[in-house]
């Protein structure tokens, strides 16, 4: 019986500690910006399906690129894009 409570109390334990774990220390999204409006396709090789439209300024999580065209995350959207309607930094406002 007291070899039971001492796993009950070392499972506690551990479930303690994973109930801490930090995940803020995985990496860091990829943010890119809209530079040029534009509508996506949710897949690569399908544009019959949309994906997220776009407008510029909007920020977005680049996932990959292949062949000139990037797969992003926007809000809980995906879709793929073209690289030329993407920049690292945001537009500047226009006055």
């Amino acid at each position: 019986m007291r070899t039971l409570a001492v796993l009950a109390v070392l499972t506690m334990s551990g479930l303690a500690q994973a109930q801490s774990f930090n995940f803020s220390s995985g990496p860091k999204a990829d943010i890119r910006y809209v530079v040029e409006a534009a509508s996506t396709h949710r897949f690569v090789d399908d544009e019959t399906v949309a994906g997220p439209e776009l407008k510029v300024g909007d920020e977005v999580e680049r996932i990959t690129e292949e062949e000139g065209r990037v797969r992003i995350k926007k809000d809980t959207f995906y879709g793929w894009i073209s690289a030329d309607k993407l920049a690292e930094a945001p537009p500047e406002p226009i006055e």
